[in-house]
C-alpha cells in the first residue's frame, strides 16, 4: 500500500495513461492485429491474380505498418507499463499477481510478433510468395494471441464474476465480457486497418493509378464484412456490462455537465458504423473514394476508438477492479478497518510528500494524495481547487465527503477517520480560497 505518489501536473495521472493507451490501441489494433490481416489478404489476392502492381502496393503499405508497429506500438506498450506502475502501483500489482503468466506469455508472443513483422516485411522481395504468405499467416495468428491475452485482463477489471468468491484464475480470465469484447476489438482492428490503408494509399494514388479501382473495391468488400460484425459484437458487449456501468454511460459518453447530450454521442457511434458500411458500399460499387472517403474513415475511427476506451474505463468506476479495489488503490474489504484506524498511519510516503507534519492542511494534503490524486489534479484537468461551488468551505467539503458515494457514485467513498476527513476538508477549502 505504501508507495510514493507521482502527481502529473495539469493533465493529471489518468489523462497521461489515457493518451498513451489510446495511441497504443490505434497502432496495436489498426496496424498489428488488423493490419496483419489486411496486408496478408491483399498480398494473397495479388498472388492469386498474378497482379504484380497490387503486390507492390501492398509492400509499400506494409512498410508503414512495419515502422509504426515496431516503433510507436512497442514504445507505447512499454509506456503503458511505465505509467500504470508509477500512477497505480497497487492496482497493477494486484493484476500482476493474478495474471503473471498471461502477461509473461503475452510478452513472449509480443517479441515473436515483432520478429515476424520484421521477417514479413524485410523478406517480401526475396522469399518465395507461398512461403512468404505462410509467414504472414503466422504473423496474423501471433497478433491475435496478444489481443486475446489482453482482452481477458481488461474484461476482468469490470466483470470479475465468480473470481470474487473462488479466487480462481479461469473464471477471472474467461469472464462474461471476454467473447463479445474479443470480437468487437477484432472487428475494430480490421476497420482501423482499412482506414489506415485508405489514407496511405491516397498518398500513392498516382504511382498506383492502374490498380486504384481494384484496391478500392477490395477495401469496400472488406468494410462490408467487418462493419456489421463490429456493430453486433459491440452491442453484445454492452449488454453484459454490470447495471451500474450502464447507469454511468451518459457521463462516460460526455461529461457530467453534458449528460443531457449523451444521446448525441450514442448517435455518433451508430453514425460511424453506418458511415463505414456506406463507405464500403460506395467503394465496392463505384471503385472511387471521392477524396473524402480516403480520410474520413481514419478520422471517425480515431475519435470513435478514443470514445470507446473512455467509456470502458469510466464505466468501471469507482473501481479499478470491480467490487474488489477502488480506483485509488484501496481494497474494498479494507475500507471499514481503515475508517476506524485512519489511513495516514499506513501511508508514510504521502505524509512526506505533503509537507511538514502537524498542520491540518498538511495532513489533509496527505489524505488528498492517498485518496484523490489518481483522478484529480490541483488546478489542471479535473482540478480539485476548481470546484469552489461544491467544496468552497470546510463545512461544504465535509458535507460533500459524507455523501459523495451517493451523489457522485463513480467516486470512491471517503475512507478514514473523522479527524482525517476534517483535515482533508480544510485542505480543500484553503486551496480553493487561496486560488
Amino acid at each position: 500500500m505504501n508507495f510514493p505518489a507521482v502527481l502529473f501536473p495539469v493533465l493529471g495521472d489518468r489523462m497521461v495513461i489515457a493518451i498513451i493507451g489510446i495511441v497504443h490501441v490505434l497502432v496495436s489494433h489498426g496496424m498489428a492485429v488488423g493490419g496483419s490481416l489486411f496486408i496478408v489478404l491483399l498480398e494473397y489476392k495479388s498472388i492469386r491474380e498474378k497482379n504484380q502492381m497490387l503486390n507492390e502496393a501492398a509492400y509499400h503499405m506494409a512498410r508503414w505498418f512495419f515502422i509504426l508497429t515496431t516503433a510507436v506500438g512497442a514504445l507505447t506498450g512499454v509506456g503503458i507499463w511505465f505509467s500504470t506502475q508509477i500512477f497505480s502501483p497497487v492496482g497493477i500489482g494486484s493484476l500482476l499477481r493474478l495474471f503473471f503468466w498471461v502477461w509473461f506469455i503475452e510478452w513472449g508472443v509480443f517479441v515473436a510478433e515483432l520478429s515476424l513483422v520484421s521477417i514479413y516485411y524485410l523478406t517480401w522481395r526475396v522469399m518465395k510468395p507461398e512461403k512468404h504468405l505462410r509467414v504472414g499467416v503466422a504473423y496474423i495468428l501471433v497478433s491475435l494471441m496478444t489481443l486475446f491475452a489482453i482482452v481477458g485482463i481488461l474484461g476482468f477489471q469490470m466483470t470479475p464474476g465468480k473470481w470474487l468468491e473462488t479466487r480462481s484464475f479461469w473464471p477471472a480470465f474467461f469472464n462474461v465480457t471476454y467473447l463479445p469484447q474479443s470480437f468487437s476489438r477484432m472487428a475494430l482492428a480490421a476497420m482501423l486497418a482499412c482506414a489506415f490503408n485508405l489514407l496511405i494509399f491516397s498518398f500513392m494514388r498516382h504511382r498506383f493509378r492502374d490498380i486504384r479501382g481494384e484496391f478500392l473495391r477490395f477495401c469496400g468488400r472488406y468494410l462490408l464484412f467487418v462493419t456489421p460484425v463490429y456493430l453486433f459484437a459491440t452491442f453484445a458487449y454492452y449488454q453484459v456490462l454490470p447495471e451500474r456501468a450502464s447507469q454511468f454511460m451518459p457521463v462516460a459518453l460526455m461529461t457530467l455537465r453534458l449528460t443531457q447530450y449523451a444521446s448525441f454521442s450514442q448517435i455518433f457511434f451508430l453514425f460511424v458504423a453506418g458511415f463505414l458500411f456506406l463507405t464500403g458500399l460506395i467503394l465496392f460499387a463505384t471503385r472511387r473514394s471521392y477524396g473524402v472517403l480516403s480520410v474520413a474513415p481514419f478520422i471517425l475511427l480515431t475519435i470513435g476508438t478514443a470514445q470507446f476506451e473512455r467509456v470502458r474505463e469510466f464505466s468501471r468506476k469507482p473501481y479499478v477492479i470491480e467490487e474488489y479495489m477502488y480506483s485509488n488503490g484501496i481494497r474494498k474489504r479494507e475500507a471499514p478497518y481503515l475508517s476506524s484506524t485512519g489511513v495516514l498511519k499506513y501511508y508514510t510516503w504521502a505524509q512526506k510528500q505533503a509537507g511538514p507534519r502537524g498542520a491540518p492542511a498538511s495532513k489533509g494534503h496527505a489524505v488528498f494524495i492517498i485518496e484523490c490524486s489518481v483522478c484529480h489534479t490541483y488546478r489542471g484537468m479535473n482540478g480539485i481547487f476548481n470546484k469552489g461551488p461544491i467544496i468552497g468551505t470546510k463545512e461544504a467539503a465535509i458535507q460533500f465527503l459524507d455523501n459523495m458515494q451517493f451523489t457522485y457514485p463513480y467516486m470512491p467513498p471517503f475512507i478514514g477517520t473523522q479527524d482525517e476527513k476534517e483535515a482533508l476538508a480544510e485542505f480543500l477549502a484553503e486551496g480553493i480560497g487561496g486560488g
